[in-house]
């Protein structure tokens, strides 16, 4: 497809509270702080339907900003990280395209030129100021004839530095919203909730129907230590001499259906999508790789990219939600960060040749001591309690403890998998129902990772979206996840 998606700018400007909201600076937590959540997450919600959803939105956001005031804020360093809460608002930018959704396969597809295009960039610099949620609207030019009628085209986006948002309108009457999060303010379960509060003003609903709650005392706080220590440079994995491929998966109902069957009959236990999904995922990825490595001849850069793939240790590596697990637990309407690492190692070898149900019953231990995980998180990072930070504290103290959230050493044999399915968006509704299809934007080439999402609506299952292999390995492991036969393989 040669279509060349053209985006021009049309008016921008800030939307503010549309009634006064506090002023002060408000404390994150310790998990807000974290270096590698200042990374922006993308993603783009692809909707059927929704004429004039540039003005629709803009002034449901308004409103939702009045709740979620923090939002209309800035990042400082004081010298702490911490949000002051000063009102500048959301940078919002109309623009237009010469296109439809139809035209553009409703982004069901792998073309990341035309999702950059629907992705805004942030506002000119202005006394440092970073606006935590920017959007833009893109109107679309072009006019269709479709049995005898008009439709006209419109291109809504938006971005934030605790998040991305982006709507496109089109001419056919639905609309793309693109959304890039920085977590330092919300994770995705928070994100989620601010939009459905936006998506609740805009369908007339007068209050959000979970209040925000910021509660972020009721985390650990930064340490000390950030305020004078920069924190340390994370990895560059762009010297890596791999590529791995994007590739878009749909697993049926029936296959999930049939995985999750048989760990019950085997165990007499259940287990859930993600984890019969991810052990999958795990395993056939190590298996593909081994296939063509001893399938074909190796070049010195792949043997030296895959000598842990071929004998090391392997790694699953994933976040899970941890508000109920914090004594008390936080309460409903928290919007901010709460997730807890996971991580499970197998030999290479033995990844290769465990069965499903052993792999999942990895997944379910690793998880099952997260109560007591996050218990002594919480006890050796006390709030208001810095007695235990001092100029020798590192990530390992001298009972074994070993800080989860330090920074991995993310070699080629961690694949990290993310949950995006039951995060909140498929149910953000701005009027005309909830998005069709969703799908992240350019993730790194080289960090294997697959995140689990829906397919394009009507259709039922999961879609795996994946950065995990390059494409040498690609057709076996799609063959391996689908069960078919790898004797089909050309290697």
């Amino acid at each position: 497809m040669n279509m060349v998606l053209s985006v021009s700018k049309l008016g921008e400007g800030m939307v503010v509270p549309c009634e006064v909201t506090p002023s002060g600076t408000l404390g994150l937590s310790l998990i807000d702080a974290l270096p590698a959540l200042r990374d922006k997450v993308r993603s783009l919600n692809v909707f059927r339907h929704g004429p004039n959803a540039a003005a629709v939105i803009r002034e449901a956001l308004s409103k939702a900003l009045v709740h979620y005031y923090p939002l209309a804020g800035r990042l400082v360093e004081a010298p702490l990280l911490q949000l002051a809460c000063t009102g500048e608002g959301v940078w919002f930018v109309e623009a237009s395209a010469q296109c439809n959704l139809e035209a553009i396969d409703y982004l069901d597809n792998e073309i990341l030129e035309w999702r950059l295009q629907l992705l805004p960039q942030p506002p000119p610099e202005k006394d440092g100021f970073d606006p935590l949620v920017l959007m833009q609207a893109n109107h679309l030019n072009q006019f269709e004839l479709l049995d005898g009628i008009i439709n006209k085209v419109l291109i809504v986006t938006g971005f934030c530095s605790a998040g991305l948002v982006r709507v496109t309108q089109f001419t056919c009457g639905g609309f793309v919203m693109g959304l890039q999060f920085s977590h330092c303010v919300c994770d995705g379960m928070g994100a989620a909730q601010f939009l459905k509060a936006v998506g609740e003003f805009a369908r007339g609903i007068q209050f959000p129907t979970i209040p925000p709650v910021w509660c972020r005392e009721a985390l650990p706080p930064p340490p000390p230590a950030h305020a004078a220590i920069p924190p340390p440079p994370l990895p560059d994995f762009e010297d890596r001499h791999i590529s791995l491929e994007h590739a878009n998966i749909d697993i049926s109902p029936d296959l999930i259906t049939r995985l999750k069957l048989q760990f019950l009959e085997l165990t007499g236990k259940p287990c859930s999508t993600f984890e019969a999904l991810a052990a999958r995922v795990w395993r056939c990825r190590a298996q593909a790789i081994a296939y063509n490595n001893f399938a074909a001849p190796a070049t010195a850069a792949d043997n030296n990219n895959n000598n842990n793939l071929n004998g090391g240790d392997a790694t699953l590596a994933f976040f899970s939600n941890a508000r109920r697990l914090v004594d008390p637990p936080l309460p409903q309407g928290f919007y901010g960060n709460c997730v807890f690492p996971v991580a499970i190692s197998l030999p290479m070898a033995k990844l290769r040749c465990a069965t499903q149900v052993e792999i999942v019953k990895l997944i379910q231990e690793a998880k099952a001591k997260l109560p007591a995980q996050v218990t002594q998180w919480m006890a050796k990072n006390k709030r208001n309690d810095h007695d235990h930070y001092d100029d020798d504290n590192d990530n390992d103290n001298d009972d074994g403890y070993v800080d989860p959230f330090a920074p991995p050493p993310l070699p080629c044999d961690t694949l990290f998998a993310a949950e995006w399915g039951r995060l909140g968006f498929g149910e953000v509704d701005y009027g005309w129902g909830p998005p069709i299809h969703m799908a992240p934007v350019n993730y790194s080439s080289t960090i294997p990772v697959c995140i689990m999402g829906s397919p394009p609506s009507p259709r039922k299952g999961v879609r795996l979206m994946t950065w995990c292999v390059e494409d040498s390995h690609l057709s076996t492991f799609c063959q391996l996840l689908m069960d078919q036969p790898l004797k089909e393989v050309s290697v």
